[in-house]
């Protein structure tokens, strides 16, 4: 298993101790892409921001 693999095995499990299956999955690529923005754009965003996106992610994947 190659450690990108290891990696969204490792944070899928730790998110699906919160939220469904799918919400997991959901949010896992957001925090994914938001990482891979940053080194683009390196703007943080608000924490509210990010609160709300991943609270509708899991309301919308229940």
């Amino acid at each position: 298993m190659w450690v990108q693999e290891k990696w969204l095995t490792l944070s899928r499990v730790t998110l699906s101790r919160h939220f469904s299956s799918d919400a997991s999955q959901a949010i896992d690529a957001f925090v994914e892409g938001r990482l891979i923005h940053r080194l683009v754009e390196p703007i943080e965003l608000d924490r509210n921001v990010m609160r709300r996106a991943i609270t509708a992610i899991a309301l919308a994947l229940p």
